[in-house]
């Protein structure tokens, strides 16, 4: 029998939650942080967090006590890598000092994990290597989210970066070995993942997102950020329609456009696909809408990614908390 997951994904201001068993999403969840939880993109207090999640999860009600838990891309190292040939006992021992470039502290207050792709070849087709995707994350983070969610009544099970809970969920689909982009349509930016036969090579960063929105919708409507969101969300009084919101939304749209250009100048050899929507700008009508008029290659919902059925919008925001559950099954 399928045990059940929890996938809990904390972004900068919503946390997401997603309830899956056997690769079924079970159910989901998307609450606003309160003011004075996140600073920027950090945790302020992983107490407060705790009691925070421990009343979401109680309201929600249903939530399997094993979690899979998405690391914020704050604190956690993603590195697509080439490697010998070696056993897993000798990754263990090498993987640090591939990470010696990006680690300030000593390497052994990391935890390392890593997910061979494939094999590497040589000119004459011999096997030379392993394509591998390796992480790394500080043992004391990983710490304070076990005893984060211990508080809340729940269990760590697994800890992921982003990139490999959504490769996890590209890994299910029926064309997974396909050349696409994801496109994460976070608070604080938006992060182009870019996937070459369906792994994990590289991900680009504009530093434009749902915070943009809320502030466009404030300078023209005349009210605060935080009621700015509540307007985006609800598109109250149509406001995703007004000037200032759409003309974040065009230069979102240009930015996408030249991202995905520029890696397809840079990797030749890949011809992408499509581009899946997910994060909870996915939801917003009028970006989307554009985005398809705009860029050069299909736009896919989160569905689509997921192999979900569920007719539920925040499943694109919870994208990622669904492929971690993946991971752990």
């Amino acid at each position: 029998m399928a045990r059940a997951y929890t996938g809990i994904d904390i972004g900068s201001n919503a946390l997401k939650i997603a309830v899956c068993e056997g690769g079924a999403v079970r159910a989901l969840a998307v609450e606003a942080l309160p003011e004075g939880l996140m600073d920027g993109q950090r945790i302020v207090s992983h107490d407060a967090m705790a009691d925070f999640l421990k009343r979401t999860v109680k309201a929600q009600g249903g939530v399997a006590k094993d979690v899979a838990l998405v690391l914020p891309s704050d604190y956690s190292l993603v590195r697509r890598m080439e490697m010998p040939v070696m056993d897993h006992k000798e990754l263990v021992l090498n993987l640090p000092f591939e990470f010696h470039d990006f680690i300030e502290q000593g390497k052994d207050r990391y935890f390392y994990d890593y997910a061979v792709l494939g094999p590497v070849l040589n000119d004459q087709g011999l096997l030379s290597g392993m394509d591998m995707l390796a992480c790394a994350a500080p043992k004391d983070v990983v710490g304070d989210f076990d005893r984060m969610l211990s508080r809340a009544g729940l269990r760590l099970r697994t800890a992921l970066p982003a990139v490999a809970a959504l490769q996890d969920a590209l890994e299910r689909r029926e064309s997974a070995q396909q050349d696409c982009c994801v496109i994460d349509f976070a608070h604080w930016h938006t992060r182009l993942h870019f996937f070459a036969g369906g792994r994990y090579d590289v991900t680009r960063t504009i530093e434009l997102g749902g915070r943009d929105v809320d502030r466009a919708i404030a300078d023209e409507m005349g009210v605060e950020e935080h009621l700015a969101n509540e307007y985006k969300l609800a598109n109250f009084k149509e406001c995703l329609q007004l000037q200032r919101p759409g003309q974040v939304f065009e230069t979102m749209a240009v930015e996408i456009t030249r991202a995905l250009n520029f890696y397809g100048f840079n990797n030749p050899e890949q011809e992408l696909t499509c581009a899946y929507c997910v994060g909870g700008g996915a939801n917003l009508g009028e970006l989307v809408a554009l985005l398809e008029q705009e860029l050069p290659l299909p736009l896919l919902p989160a569905s689509r990614l997921l192999g979900s059925q569920l007719q539920d919008e925040s499943l694109a925001a919870c994208a990622a908390a669904v492929g971690a559950t993946l991971k752990a099954e």
